[in-house]
């Protein structure tokens, strides 16, 4: 559905209730509605976690990729990055998200690429903070050469408030030429047009922005929107009717 469908679905199942309630809600209201629920989906469909996912993550079952599948960006669209850093107390290389084409909402995985004869380490465990101090000394876990290992984390960016790397980690005896990065990007942010968005993205006369989600589940994002748009408003009997497992 391009915007215009999507806006007419949205007050169409709102107001088939007879509330008539959303019935002449601006169409700022109803963009910021569906990209809420577009975030939802996101998070929900990635992490497994949401009610509506069913406890179900990313890539478990061919439906919950396809449910994504848009917003996956590879290589070459996402050409290689060079680290802008290094730590040579840590053997640590820094990768800013802000250098990647689209912005970044989660990584899918990672390949690293050296100056030891070609090599190419394409197991990069990606590991919290927490974890670090114990798998970098892991003889079975820790950076390795020999069996092309090297660990990945994700925090803030030296030098910018507000944005994140990836930290990549390796054994000490290659340098790393540059990393490939696979990953999840942020969703556009739809626009029906005639306004003025509160966070200065879109003015008055800008074209029209659809979603750009998977068009077979745009049906299912209307049914998420409605749901928010009524608990926004406090219509409990709209919550309860509007609200269904996938």
């Amino acid at each position: 559905m391009n915007i215009n469908e999507l806006h007419f679905e949205v007050k169409f199942r709102a107001n088939k209730l007879d509330t008539q309630v959303l019935r002449d809600l601006p169409p700022a209201h109803i963009d910021r509605a569906l990209n809420a629920a577009t975030i939802e989906f996101v998070e929900g469909f990635y992490s497994g976690r949401s009610i509506l996912a069913q406890n179900m993550g990313f890539e478990v079952t061919q439906q919950r990729t396809d449910m994504l599948s848009t917003l996956v960006v590879k290589n070459p669209e996402q050409p290689d990055l060079a680290p802008v850093n290094f730590d040579a107390t840590l053997n640590a290389y820094e990768v800013p998200f802000s250098n990647l084409v689209f912005p970044y909402v989660h990584i899918l995985r990672v390949y690293v690429f050296t100056d030891c004869d070609g090599v190419s380490l394409t197991n990069v465990q990606l590991v919290q903070h927490d974890d670090l101090n114990v798998v970098l000394i892991d003889p079975l876990r820790k950076p390795s050469l020999k069996w092309r290992r090297c660990i990945g984390a994700i925090g803030k960016t030296n030098n910018n408030i507000g944005e994140s790397s990836l930290y990549v980690y390796t054994d000490g005896q290659y340098a790393v030429t540059s990393v490939r990065i696979e990953y999840i990007k942020k969703p556009v942010v739809v626009y029906y047009g005639g306004y003025n968005s509160l966070d200065g993205l879109y003015i008055v006369g800008d074209p029209q922005v659809n979603s750009d989600l998977p068009e077979h589940y745009h049906s299912l994002l209307v049914d998420m929107t409605v749901q928010n748009l009524y608990r926004t408003l406090l219509v409990e009997q709209g919550v309860q009717i509007n609200t269904k497992p996938v």
